[in-house]
């Protein structure tokens, strides 16, 4: 792995940021983290997600990308959206992870779907269930 390679974690989960983090452990030296506050809209957190992965990409290689979705995860525009910002900002061989903390099973499987439609076919995807 060379020194421009990064992996990002977006935290979409109000209240499962404590949960997600307990149990996270970045694989590289270089990781972003980027989380919804607490009370903000689905579409400024998407434009800060979009803003802040253009600025990462500028200087390394999104080669991991983690995705927590939480209990009121909606699947449609929004994470068809942020998948899309998502997608563009990941390598061409990278991986991504969905993680549901707190979200139903239906709901991680459904964002799974969405996701695998928008990233690359060499775009290793998982998806990991939570508590719930």
């Amino acid at each position: 792995m060379s020194a421009s390679e990064t992996e990002v974690l977006v935290i979409d989960a109000p209240g499962g940021a404590a949960e997600a983090l307990g149990s996270y452990r970045p694989q590289l030296e270089r990781t972003h983290l980027i989380c919804r506050w607490p009370g903000e809209l689905a579409p400024a957190f998407r434009g800060r997600v979009s803003k802040y992965l253009t600025k990462i990409r500028r200087s390394a290689e999104v080669v991991a990308l983690t995705l927590v979705i939480g209990g009121d995860a909606t699947v449609g525009v929004m994470l068809s959206e942020l998948g899309r910002d998502l997608a563009a900002a990941l390598a061409p061989t990278g991986s991504l992870t969905l993680l549901g903390v707190g979200a139903s099973q239906t709901a991680v499987v459904e964002s799974f779907e969405v996701l695998r439609q928008l990233v690359a076919p060499s775009v290793t995807l998982d998806a990991w269930f939570g508590a719930g």
